[in-house]
């Protein structure tokens, strides 16, 4: 089995590594354990000194600024509950039906988006 990777550059943990891609592509054969080709160019490419972040405790080297502190306070209330339910990582809202994740390539992620009516309508076309 044949694996081809895409590097990046973290200068830190929180680091938005999609800012410093690197001009290389390994190609790993997890059967042998081992990498057997490396796509690259001859010069590579010069990465971009300066920091895109979007973490809080990284604005200030992204913009110039501190993190934003005169925003006021936002309060939601649902005197009634909630319209959503939350089972796992299942979100069932009105007539969706909408699996979520969370990964640090993606960020949020959606699996099986499903709404009903378009359920039961290509149900009943399939017969």
């Amino acid at each position: 089995m044949l694996l081809q990777g895409f590097l990046y550059v973290r200068t830190c943990k929180s680091d938005n590594e999609y800012a410093h891609p690197l001009d290389m592509c390994p190609l790993v054969d997890l059967n042998l354990g081992k990498v057997i080709h490396v796509d690259m160019y001859d010069e590579p490419a010069r990465m971009p000194p300066m920091m895109v972040n979007y973490h809080r405790d990284l604005a200030k080297a992204t913009t110039g600024n501190e993190w934003r502190t005169d925003a006021k306070p936002i309060n939601i209330t649902q005197p009634e509950g909630p319209s959503f339910t939350v089972e796992g990582n299942l979100v069932t809202w009105q007539k969706w039906h909408i699996r979520i994740g969370f990964n640090a390539r993606e960020g949020l992620v959606l699996h099986q988006v499903q709404h009903l009516t378009l359920l039961q309508c290509s149900s009943q076309l399939q017969l």
